[in-house]
């Protein structure tokens, strides 16, 4: 599934299907639901806007097809575009 650490946290927010987050941050663990509400675990509290993002994300990859499509995806986002933009410059 799919995971990102709170930029100022450190925490690990994980999709782990259904809707839930799984959050963990020095051995302690919390549930959450999408929007960031305390479903059970040690921890209480969670950033909601990261509880969405991490969903949004795991639903976007799977709205994308299969593992063609997500590779395709990911090879886009490792296109470096300014470059490419740079070796057009003049070309008509």
């Amino acid at each position: 599934m799919h995971k990102l650490r709170h930029p100022l946290s450190g925490a690990i927010y994980e999709h782990v299907g259904d809707g839930l987050i799984r959050m963990e941050q020095e051995g302690r663990t919390g549930i959450f639901t999408s929007n960031g509400v305390w479903v059970q675990g040690d921890l209480n509290a969670a950033d909601p806007e990261m509880c969405r993002w991490v969903v949004s994300q795991q639903e976007l990859l799977a709205r994308q097809g299969g593992p063609v499509a997500r590779d395709r995806a990911q090879a886009y986002k490792e296109l470096d575009v300014a470059a490419i933009l740079n070796a057009t410059k003049g070309v008509s």
